[in-house]
């Protein structure tokens, strides 16, 4: 018997962990070459939200290409770490992990949908604080068990979704921004003819964040209903 043969016989077999290698390599394959498999991993909540967000990403990046991408990666990342979670491969505090980044991530689509409700409630940064917080949770949870090349996925999904003028563009009602300004400026001269003491800039972003208009329109509408959807699931 040959030194590798003996090493090979030292080395202990896992069929967990050849099944579960051997789920993401078909995963990845047939994703490639289907797209209508992907049907088989989501239930209908999942691929009516998806679609209505690939709607409204075509619009907000004005490319087809760059929003199939966006939707081809989140749909990969799901379905690996549903893989993980299926296979029980997650120890007790990545399990913590998760737990936390599903109450992060169930915060984050509640206050969209109260910004959709609430008249001049669209908080940018709010929305970037807590997508920053789910994907440190979320590459927590994953680190040890995805390839470097997931975890650059991860990466690139969220550079897009913590991109403020992609935030704008999906949200704010564009057509209502130039009014908004006019009565921002208003306001501020209104203020200096009073010779009330306030710091103009400060003043200005106040007003500023409380006059922008949720976008709700038919593609905006459609999403935030497919999130109300799927709300109870996270």
């Amino acid at each position: 018997m040959t030194s590798a043969e003996l090493m090979d016989d030292n080395i202990k077999f896992d069929s967990k962990t050849l099944a579960l290698s051997l789920q993401k390599r078909i995963l990845t394959k047939m994703m490639s070459s289907n797209k209508r498999v992907i049907k088989m991993f989501i239930d209908d909540k999942g691929a009516h939200l998806l679609d209505a967000f690939y709607s409204i990403c075509k619009s907000a990046l004005n490319s087809k290409k760059e929003a199939e991408t966006l939707i081809k990666r989140i749909i990969k990342t799901s379905i690996k770490v549903g893989i993980l979670a299926k296979n029980d491969v997650f120890d007790e505090k990545e399990l913590e992990t998760g737990y936390k980044f599903q109450s992060i991530f169930k915060t984050f689509v509640l206050t969209l949908v109260s910004f959709s409700e609430v008249e001049y409630s669209y908080d940018r940064d709010y929305l970037i604080t807590l997508l920053i917080e789910t994907k440190s949770l979320l590459k927590s949870l994953v680190k040890c068990h995805l390839t470097p090349k997931s975890l650059e996925r991860i990466d690139s999904i969220y550079k897009l979704f913590m991109d403020p003028v992609f935030l704008d563009n999906i949200f704010v009602d564009k057509s209502k921004c130039e009014v908004d300004n006019t009565l921002v400026i208003t306001g501020d001269r209104y203020i200096n003819n009073d010779d009330i003491l306030h710091d103009d800039i400060t003043i200005r972003q106040n007003i500023d964040s409380r006059l922008i208009t949720f976008n709700n329109s038919p593609k905006t509408k459609k999403f935030i209903q497919a999130l109300k959807c799927v709300v109870d699931d996270f």
